[in-house]
């Protein structure tokens, strides 16, 4: 439909930005329901082996978007690279087809094609009543307040010691290509390995360690290589490490918490943390506070940020240890009762 408006030059200045919205809330949208589902369709100990490889789907697909771009821009037109976006889009529609068909469920979970039920605000009483839920939002809102805190840090440091919007566009680009080159190769090879080894929680609470040591080296020095650095090991750190992890948490959940309240959590909690994190960094600007006070009074929060992923991975390891029980006595249950 916008491939349609755009090229018969239909109010094209409207629907250029109604396209720019709707890819934002689509993209949360559907990251946000995907993992539910990969939530659902694995074990916490088959996600161990598996979330990492699938991750790295994600960011292998964020190398070779740009690099369509740059090859078919100029032959197809802008306009038209909407087909192969189109393309994609409905090649992943069908390998969720597929997967929801030919993966086997555990056998204490309902068909995935049944339907939850139950209301679209089911998600908030879900959240509140569960402790366990509670602290995955808890976790999420103190990722996004790092997140947010670091990268208000790097917009003013980079601002301040390069001028030349030219040289700050390499600085970021350089960035991104340094993050999802690392990304990719541990997600291969490496975080499956980690997760088994370590376990959840440990893995989970290695992005707010990377965080602990980068605000108390920002605390005393706020140069632009400092904030490069760790940029570049938070974001590797968690879309390598920390974020399957994080997924690996809703794995012990009902389906409802995971279709619900894990989207309430992942889109909700996340973005208005989001917000609530730069009104806070203001905040302590205005109070007269520099970029390396702001750095050391965060420090706190990350530190209560990684002893919050510790009790979760222990929680989700208990959970984890009472499926697999109760699927060994149901399991032996139902061949005594196929035998007879």
């Amino acid at each position: 439909m916008f491939w349609a408006l755009l090229t018969f030059d239909v109010e094209t200045a409207v629907v250029a930005r109604v396209f720019f919205v709707w890819v934002s809330v689509f993209n949360l949208f559907a990251v946000a329901v995907f993992w539910s589902f990969m939530a659902d369709l694995f074990t916490s100990e088959q996600g161990k082996r598996l979330f990492g490889f699938i991750g790295a789907g994600g960011t292998a697909g964020a190398l070779l978007g740009p690099i369509i771009t740059i090859w078919l821009s100029v032959p197809l037109g802008p306009v038209n690279l909407m087909i192969a976006a189109v393309i994609f889009l409905e090649l992943a529609v069908f390998c969720v087809y597929r997967l929801e068909r030919n993966v086997v469920m555990r056998e204490q979970a309902q068909a995935p094609t049944e339907s939850i039920g139950g209301s679209a605000f089911a998600a908030i009483p879900e959240l509140v009543r569960s402790p366990y839920m509670l602290g995955i939002g808890a976790w999420v809102a103190l990722l996004s307040y790092a997140a947010t805190i670091i990268y208000f840090e790097q917009a003013h440091i980079v601002s301040e010691a390069v001028k030349s919007a030219g040289l700050q566009t390499r600085i970021f680009a350089s960035i991104d290509l340094a993050v999802s080159l690392l990304t990719l190769v541990t997600q291969l090879f490496i975080t499956g390995q980690v997760l088994k080894r370590v376990g959840t929680g440990v893995a989970a609470a290695a992005l707010p360690i990377v965080y602990i040591v980068g605000f108390a080296v920002l605390a005393v020095m706020p140069t632009l290589i400092v904030v490069v650095t760790v940029q570049v090991v938070q974001r590797w750190m968690n879309f390598a490490i920390a974020n399957p992890a994080r997924q690996l948490f809703f794995t012990v959940v009902t389906r409802e918490e995971k279709y619900k309240a894990k989207n309430l959590v992942d889109v909700v909690v996340y973005r208005g943390s989001d917000a609530l994190s730069g009104w806070i960094f203001d905040t302590l600007q205005g109070l007269g506070l520099k970029l390396g006070a702001i750095a050391l009074c965060s420090l706190p929060v990350v530190a209560g940020w990684a002893v919050l992923s510790l009790a979760l991975g222990r929680e989700q390891e208990k959970r984890s240890a009472r499926r697999r029980e109760t699927s060994t006595v149901e399991g032996k249950g139902e061949y005594k009762f196929d035998a007879a």
